[in-house]
Order: C-alpha cells, then sequence, then structure tokens
C-alpha cells in the first residue's frame, strides 16, 4: 500500500511539472501555443490580385508567425513597346521572408514550344530558390507547374511584331521559404490559386492584348 502511494505521489509531481512547463510555454508564446497573427486584407500585395482565395490560401500555406507584413513593388510598362514589366510580393512572417511571389515580362520567340513546362519552368523555379519536389502540370496559360513548394505559370502576353523579338510572355512564380503545416496536397492547390490570382492581377496590369488563358 506505501508503495502504491509513493508510486502516486511520484506521478502527481511529475504531472505538476508538466502543467507547469506548459504555463510557461502558453504565458511566453512558445509552439504549440503560439498565436497566429491576423492577415489584413488592406495590408495584402496588391499584385497578389483580387480573388477570394487569396487569404484562404495564404493562411493555409504560412506557418504559424505572430505578425505577418506585406511589401509589393511593381513596375508599369510605359508603353506598348515597352518589355520592362515586373512585379514582386514579399511575405514575411515575424521577420522571416515566408513567400516570394514574381512576375516579369521574357521574350518567349515566335513558336512557344511544349518545352514551356519543363525547360521554362525548371530554369525560373531555379532562379527564385531550387525546389527538388516533383513538378505536376496544371492546365493555364502556355504552361503552368507546381509542387508543394512552388507554383509557376507562362501567360501570353503581347503578339510578335508588337515589341521586338518576337513574342513575350509574363512569367509568375510563387516560392514558399518554409514548409508549410498543412498536407502536400492543400499546400500545391493554395499556390496554385495564389499563382493564378497573380498571374490574371499581371495580364491585367501589364496591359496583355493575347488571351491569358487562365
Amino acid at each position: 500500500m506505501a508503495t502504491t502511494r509513493k508510486a502516486l505521489a511520484v506521478l502527481i509531481a511529475l504531472l505538476a511539472g508538466v502543467g507547469l512547463l506548459t504555463g510557461v510555454a502558453y504565458v511566453v508564446g512558445l509552439s504549440p501555443f503560439e498565436k497566429r497573427g491576423s492577415i489584413d486584407a488592406g495590408e495584402v500585395c496588391e499584385s497578389l490580385g483580387a480573388s477570394g482565395k487569396v487569404i484562404p490560401a495564404l493562411e493555409r500555406v504560412m506557418p504559424i508567425k505572430s505578425r505577418y507584413s506585406f511589401n509589393d513593388e511593381v513596375n508599369s510598362r510605359a508603353h506598348d513597346s515597352d518589355d520592362n514589366y515586373t512585379s514582386a510580393c514579399f511575405v514575411r512572417g515575424d521577420a522571416q521572408q515566408i513567400i516570394s511571389v514574381r512576375a516579369e515580362m521574357m521574350l518567349i520567340g515566335p513558336e512557344p514550344t511544349q518545352k514551356t513546362a519543363d525547360g521554362w519552368a525548371d530554369d525560373q523555379i531555379v532562379a527564385n530558390g531550387p525546389d527538388k519536389r516533383p513538378l505536376k502540370t496544371f492546365n493555364a496559360g502556355n504552361g503552368a507547374v507546381a509542387s508543394s513548394r512552388t507554383s509557376a505559370i507562362l501567360v501570353p502576353c503581347t503578339p510578335p511584331g508588337q515589341i521586338p523579338g518576337g513574342e513575350y510572355d509574363l512569367t509568375v512564380v510563387v516560392t514558399l521559404k518554409q514548409k508549410s503545416e498543412s498536407s502536400d496536397a492543400k499546400t500545391r492547390q493554395s499556390l496554385i490559386d495564389l499563382v493564378r490570382s497573380a498571374a490574371e492581377y499581371a495580364h491585367k496590369n501589364a496591359r496583355c492584348d493575347l488571351p491569358s488563358k487562365l
């Protein structure tokens, strides 16, 4: 009986210690009790587009941080023969970069080929941060691929003859810098939602003449 009481006393002491540590973790905001900061729609990058899927997608892919911030940079075309359109949205959580979303006009040439879903995507994704995960294609633009860390679309923009060199398209790439807490499938779909919305914004803001195919 004495042994049972001693074991019970030890168990109670251990539970009390766990409870104390849990309380301390909660007070100082340590995981798993860290509180997620809110995403203010008014602060979200304009270049992410106006889709109602943007904020839900961000909430699914971003790791828990106490505060999120957005930095938007858009360089619009000065005239129809200008190929200088670029945009960049950087999302940070507690000063750490979580997501980058970039759009840029690029010369495709007179005949876009099936290579848009492999060579083009590989070049763009390596340029924005290597991703070794398998890329799966989805239907959008002249080519589109996504993984659980990256999504990219090649969006038709200007026909040959408008800007010297040939056809110019927009490359739009979303890169997730930190692993999401969602499943790979949900993260991939969320990155697709983000890149589609950003591509719609870029296609309109760059004053593209070709149908976007989005």
